[in-house]
């Protein structure tokens, strides 16, 4: 078991250490910190990921939670790369650096490091504090934590593509150039990796019962909700710091820097912040909560 006190540093210097990141990575692009800077935010991320949910689950259920998202992450993006389901037709530049045949390498913790977040915040959303899943559970945790992770994808995927170049959707698409298949491929990846997760869980708690037990620290549930609100920084920060550009997409569609970054900013406002505020609502105002 990981000690307390260093978790609760370690955690609220997560949060810190992601905002000023994004900050940077936002206002800057890679031009301070160099073009390791989105790297520097996943190893923050899942750093986060690994103390918080190793605390929560034990090391054995952790790893079975990283595996399960590294496997079906991986392979739903291998498939839809060579035959365009479920996301479309795209490829990866080197932008992300070294891959697992056609995916970079870095996909995969972050799949897990964000999903590990919404996992975590569908949890505080239906009121579930305790880790066992039952009866309705099973499906409705994985439910609303696919669509907090598809929010995230809504806020990122264009900036990333169509203007990074990470990787390059070959046909363009309707929310500047990105396809819907996209939204509802990633919908149907997490959704896998979640459910295969909750099923294992409600498997668990049948066998082990004594270990569902409900957590009413304030700071547990508080942390990865502020974690999940930090990711946003960079979206907007982007938008007020970035010039206005002319850029075109594979499709010969043309779109303004400024008109794409708004729009995205205005996405995570609205999702991701909005979450991020009724779920800090939900937690200070449970009156089992602790302070820890």
């Amino acid at each position: 078991m990981i000690n307390t006190k260093f978790q609760q540093q370690t955690m609220w210097m997560c949060i810190a250490l992601l905002a000023v990141l994004n900050f940077i990575l936002g206002s800057t692009g890679d031009g301070l910190l160099g073009p390791l800077t989105p790297f520097y935010t996943t190893i923050v991320l899942f750093v986060f990921a690994c103390v918080h949910g190793i605390h929560k689950y034990g090391l054995k259920k952790f790893l079975i939670f990283f595996i399960i998202t590294c496997v079906v992450s991986w392979t739903y993006e291998t498939i839809s790369i060579l035959t365009g389901f479920p996301f479309g037709s795209y490829d990866y530049s080197a932008f992300l650096g070294q891959k697992i045949w056609l995916v970079p390498i870095q996909i995969m913790p972050s799949y897990f490091a964000v999903g590990y977040l919404t996992w975590t915040v569908a949890h505080v959303l239906l009121d579930k504090f305790d880790a066992k899943l039952k009866d309705s559970s099973v499906y409705t945790v994985p439910l609303i934590a696919s669509f907090l992770m598809v929010m995230w994808d809504l806020s990122m995927d264009p900036h990333r593509a169509t203007m990074l170049k990470a990787w390059t959707w070959e046909n363009g698409g309707v929310f500047f150039g990105v396809p819907f298949s996209n939204f509802l491929g990633w919908f149907l990846c997490v959704f896998t990796i979640f459910q295969i997760f909750a099923l294992y869980q409600r498997s668990q708690s049948e066998k082990f019962p004594e270990e569902a037990i409900s957590i009413y620290d304030r700071n547990h549930w508080l942390q990865p909700i502020l974690m999940y609100g930090v990711i946003a920084v960079e979206f907007i920060t982007t938008y007020i710091f970035n010039e206005n550009t002319l850029i075109t997409t594979l499709d010969g569609h043309q779109w303004w820097t400024k008109d794409l970054l708004g729009s995205l900013a205005l996405v995570s406002i609205f999702t991701m912040f909005f979450v991020t505020v009724l779920g800090t609502v939900k937690v200070l105002s449970n009156k089992n909560m602790k302070k820890n």
